[in-house]
Protein backbone atom coordinates (compact mmCIF):
# COMPACT_ATOMS: atom_id res chain seq x y z
CA UNK A 1 0.00 0.00 0.00
CA UNK A 2 1.38 3.21 -1.03
CA UNK A 3 2.27 5.93 1.77
CA UNK A 4 -0.43 8.83 2.14
CA UNK A 5 1.53 11.77 2.52
CA UNK A 6 0.17 15.48 3.34
CA UNK A 7 2.29 18.52 2.16
CA UNK A 8 2.23 21.80 4.04
CA UNK A 9 4.78 24.27 2.67
CA UNK A 10 3.83 27.65 1.69
CA UNK A 11 6.54 27.97 -1.15
CA UNK A 12 4.42 26.12 -4.54
CA UNK A 13 7.32 25.22 -6.36
CA UNK A 14 8.90 23.58 -3.16
CA UNK A 15 5.70 21.65 -3.15
CA UNK A 16 5.35 20.54 -6.50
CA UNK A 17 9.16 19.40 -6.66
CA UNK A 18 8.42 17.50 -3.22
CA UNK A 19 4.82 15.84 -5.18
CA UNK A 20 7.04 15.18 -7.82
CA UNK A 21 9.94 13.17 -6.16
CA UNK A 22 7.70 11.27 -4.26
CA UNK A 23 5.16 10.49 -6.57
CA UNK A 24 7.89 9.06 -8.52
CA UNK A 25 8.92 6.85 -5.51
CA UNK A 26 5.37 5.71 -5.37
CA UNK A 27 4.13 7.65 -2.55
CA UNK A 28 0.04 9.18 -2.82
CA UNK A 29 0.07 12.81 -2.26
CA UNK A 30 -3.47 13.52 -0.15
CA UNK A 31 -3.01 16.48 0.24
CA UNK A 32 -1.51 20.20 0.45
CA UNK A 33 -1.76 23.16 2.37
CA UNK A 34 0.20 26.56 1.87
CA UNK A 35 -0.05 27.92 5.57
CA UNK A 36 -0.10 26.75 8.99
CA UNK A 37 -4.10 27.32 8.71
CA UNK A 38 -5.20 25.58 5.69
CA UNK A 39 -3.15 22.47 6.54
CA UNK A 40 -4.85 22.57 9.55
CA UNK A 41 -8.33 22.11 8.24
CA UNK A 42 -7.31 20.12 5.57
CA UNK A 43 -4.92 17.66 6.68
CA UNK A 44 -7.62 15.51 9.04
CA UNK A 45 -9.79 15.64 6.22
CA UNK A 46 -7.05 13.64 4.28
CA UNK A 47 -5.96 10.83 7.07
CA UNK A 48 -2.27 10.31 5.34
CA UNK A 49 0.07 8.19 7.51
CA UNK A 50 2.87 11.33 7.50
CA UNK A 51 2.92 15.00 7.02
CA UNK A 52 5.72 17.34 5.85
CA UNK A 53 5.12 20.63 7.70
CA UNK A 54 7.12 23.68 6.58
CA UNK A 55 7.62 25.90 10.08
CA UNK A 56 8.11 29.54 8.46
CA UNK A 57 4.95 29.91 6.75
CA UNK A 58 2.69 33.13 6.62
CA UNK A 59 0.02 33.69 8.89
CA UNK A 60 -0.31 30.28 11.58
CA UNK A 61 3.18 29.14 11.45
CA UNK A 62 4.31 25.65 11.62
CA UNK A 63 5.07 25.96 15.49
CA UNK A 64 1.38 27.06 16.25
CA UNK A 65 0.12 24.31 13.62
CA UNK A 66 1.98 21.21 14.79
CA UNK A 67 -0.05 20.39 17.70
CA UNK A 68 -3.19 20.73 16.23
CA UNK A 69 -2.26 18.50 13.45
CA UNK A 70 -0.96 16.43 16.17
CA UNK A 71 -4.12 16.29 17.93
CA UNK A 72 -6.08 15.60 14.60
CA UNK A 73 -3.86 12.91 13.54
CA UNK A 74 -2.29 11.37 16.83
CA UNK A 75 -1.03 8.19 14.84
CA UNK A 76 0.07 10.13 11.75
CA UNK A 77 4.10 10.74 11.78
CA UNK A 78 4.64 14.42 11.53
CA UNK A 79 8.46 15.50 9.27
CA UNK A 80 8.82 19.12 10.71
CA UNK A 81 10.83 21.14 7.54
CA UNK A 82 12.73 24.14 8.31
CA UNK A 83 14.82 26.93 6.34
CA UNK A 84 16.69 27.87 9.09
CA UNK A 85 19.58 25.86 10.33
CA UNK A 86 18.37 22.86 12.95
CA UNK A 87 19.41 24.57 16.31
CA UNK A 88 18.54 22.64 19.34
CA UNK A 89 15.90 25.31 20.81
CA UNK A 90 13.76 24.70 17.51
CA UNK A 91 14.26 20.89 17.33
CA UNK A 92 13.31 20.62 21.08
CA UNK A 93 10.42 22.88 20.40
CA UNK A 94 9.37 20.80 17.66
CA UNK A 95 9.45 17.51 19.72
CA UNK A 96 7.56 18.87 22.44
CA UNK A 97 5.00 19.96 20.21
CA UNK A 98 4.73 16.55 18.69
CA UNK A 99 6.79 16.38 15.57
CA UNK A 100 8.58 13.15 15.01
CA UNK A 101 11.58 14.50 13.06
CA UNK A 102 12.98 17.67 11.86
CA UNK A 103 15.16 18.64 9.02
CA UNK A 104 16.23 21.35 7.44
CA UNK A 105 16.41 22.76 4.29
CA UNK A 106 18.68 22.54 1.98
CA UNK A 107 19.07 18.94 1.76
CA UNK A 108 18.85 16.40 -0.74
CA UNK A 109 15.05 16.59 -1.73
CA UNK A 110 15.81 13.02 -3.38
CA UNK A 111 16.47 11.23 0.45
CA UNK A 112 12.86 12.23 1.44
CA UNK A 113 11.08 9.28 0.32
CA UNK A 114 13.57 7.19 2.67
CA UNK A 115 13.61 9.89 5.26
CA UNK A 116 9.60 9.06 5.43
CA UNK A 117 9.54 5.54 4.99
CA UNK A 118 11.96 5.44 7.82
CA UNK A 119 9.70 7.71 10.46
CA UNK A 120 6.73 5.40 9.39
CA UNK A 121 8.75 2.08 10.36
CA UNK A 122 9.12 3.90 13.24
Amino acid sequence: MAERVFLCDDDDGYRMLLREVLSAEGMHIVGEGGDGAACVEAVVESDPDVVLLDLNMPGMNGFEALPLVRAGLPEAKLIVLSTSPADRQSVSAAHMLGADGYVSKPYDIFAVPALLRRALAS
